[in-house]
């Protein structure tokens, strides 16, 4: 028997992939807060009157914005 088909190929450990899923979980969810606070310094800079114009109030801009990021 050859002696690369005798030695088995790299198998991944559990706890390896554990700490990758977590790690780009992690990541998603930065990446999910800095455009969460992108839109609320967007929102920030709106005037009242932008927001009149657009028929909604300066009040519900943590609402909107959690609803356009997170989609809750």
């Amino acid at each position: 028997m050859p002696l690369a088909s005798a030695q088995a190929l790299p198998r991944s450990v559990p706890l390896f992939d554990a700490i990758a899923r977590a790690v780009a979980q992690f990541r998603e969810i930065r990446a999910q807060r800095r455009a969460y606070v992108a839109l609320l310094e967007e929102f920030d800079r709106m005037t009242d009157a932008d927001w009149f114009d657009l028929g909604l109030s300066r009040h519900n801009a943590r609402d909107l914005a959690r609803h356009t990021v997170y989609g809750r």
